[in-house]
């Protein structure tokens, strides 16, 4: 197997930083499979709020203004992806403020937690997570997202 080597692809459309803003997501939710122990509702709001979250992982975005921001998070499923992130030591919630926080070296099932980690296709994900990148649409292709109707449309 050849080593692949890195380079850039487009020059013109390198990423920089934003002018204002600090979301990012550690590369570590992909490979140490703290994704894969996640429901959808989890993901997409987790996701959000790395997206949205300042230098300290902080943001204060109303539920309602969520729901309408995320396609496929409602009210009642933001409730409980906002509770069981907490239990699970991502994201801290204490209305308005929400804090994503470091990484734990590990992520396991929570205490009393009754749901399994969501079944993963072996085809799909590399054996060694470290051994090769994975794209994260294998992790997302399980999940349908709602087209957004012609009146949702920007």
């Amino acid at each position: 197997m050849s080593a692949i080597i890195k380079k850039v692809l487009d020059e013109s459309r390198i990423r920089t930083p934003p002018a204002s803003g600090f979301g990012w997501i550690d590369r570590r939710v992909v490979s140490n499979d703290f994704l894969g122990k996640l429901t959808k509702e989890e993901a997409l709001l987790y996701f959000f709020l790395c997206v949205v979250a300042d230098r300290e992982g902080v943001s204060y975005w109303g539920d309602k203004r969520i729901c309408r921001a995320v396609p496929g998070l409602e009210s009642a499923s933001l409730d409980c992806a906002r509770r069981d992130l907490g239990r699970r030591g991502l994201v801290i919630y204490r209305a308005p403020l929400y804090q994503v926080l470091a990484l734990p070296t590990e992520m396991g099932r929570v205490h009393g937690d009754s749901k399994p980690p969501p079944a993963r296709s072996p085809s799909t994900l590399s054996k060694d997570p470290g051994s090769d990148p994975v794209p994260l649409s294998n992790y997302f292709a399980r999940y349908r997202f709602p087209r957004p109707r012609e009146d949702q449309k920007a």
